[in-house]
């Protein structure tokens, strides 16, 4: 059977959230035409007794070796002519892929496209908040630049916002390993350097702030970007020579 789709989501002690993104993503899957991989990157928390009760390839590391390496595995393992990442806390909106995949089938020479994030939602499903107000300052249809990044407080686009065709992951395009944060916006940067990405208002899903993120944290219904997320955007930004005012 081909595969249309490969839905990757990297894990790393999310056994109180997997359950619930899990859920979200079968409800917009095509069971016959899809694929689930789970990337367990050295857990403490024994997802796999969870996550066997699904219908998804699981595979492991021994020890945690970084959202980037995990999702890199994902690709080498993937099976579909489309590739899509989920963060393990997040919860997706109803039908979340079929737009973006449609966009791509009657694109042919487009390799991504990416949706927009809807709500933030705090640990307990309450939205906290509009994605984008935080991350989103304009509004799709759009195709992002190098040029239009530079006006950007923070990254508009985010991995999970994406559905990409896996031919575009070879292998000197895949993520960074090394970075401890901000793989993903290295890696959009890398792609802005010789093309537009296309950004439409399709709904992909709530982002879920919870305490444990990397890259933003709330302080008193506020939400703020954490210092190694801070980091490592000025270092990808003066690697890119990207301005951000």
């Amino acid at each position: 059977m081909n595969i249309r789709l490969s839905i990757i989501i990297p894990v790393f002690n999310r056994f109180k959230f997997i359950e619930r993104t899990l859920t979200s993503v079968l409800n917009s899957w095509a069971e016959e035409l899809d694929e689930i991989i789970i990337i367990d990157d050295g857990s403490t928390d024994s997802p796999e007794l969870l996550l066997r009760d699904y219908p998804v390839r699981l595979f492991r590391h021994a020890t945690n070796k970084g959202v980037g390496c995990a999702r890199n595995l994902g690709i080498r393992s993937a099976r579909g002519e489309f590739i899509t990442f989920v963060d393990s806390d997040d919860v997706l909106c109803p039908n979340a892929f079929s737009a973006r995949l449609d966009y791509l089938l009657e694109h042919p020479c487009e390799p991504m496209v990416c949706g927009t994030g809807d709500n933030i939602i705090d640990e307990n499903d309450r939205t906290i908040g509009s994605y984008h107000d935080y991350f989103q300052f304009t509004r799709p249809p759009y195709r992002l630049s190098k040029e239009l990044l530079n006006h950007y407080p923070s990254p508009p686009v985010q991995v999970w916002l994406g559905v990409f065709r896996s031919a575009l992951f070879t292998p000197s395009n895949m993520f960074f390993e090394d970075l401890p944060c901000g793989e993903d916006y290295d890696w959009f940067c890398r792609q802005l350097e010789h093309r537009t990405i296309p950004v439409m208002p399709f709904a992909v899903g709530h982002y879920r702030i919870h305490g444990e993120n990397i890259s933003v944290t709330r302080v008193e219904n506020e939400l703020h970007t954490t210092p190694i997320a801070l980091a490592a955007r000025a270092l990808i930004n003066m690697k890119y020579k990207i301005s951000n005012v």
